[in-house]
């Protein structure tokens, strides 16, 4: 987080589009257990 206090443009277009790519993969593994859990349950 050094980064972000140093200089925070850099850090922001660093840390938003990783953000984004782990909250979109954590909707995507959350839909495929939801799916998982139907077929089983």
């Amino acid at each position: 987080m050094d980064l972000i206090q140093r200089d925070p443009r850099l850090g922001v277009k660093i840390v938003l589009p990783l953000a984004r790519l782990v909250g979109e993969r954590l909707r995507r593994t959350n839909e495929l257990l939801k799916k998982t859990s139907e077929v089983e349950g």
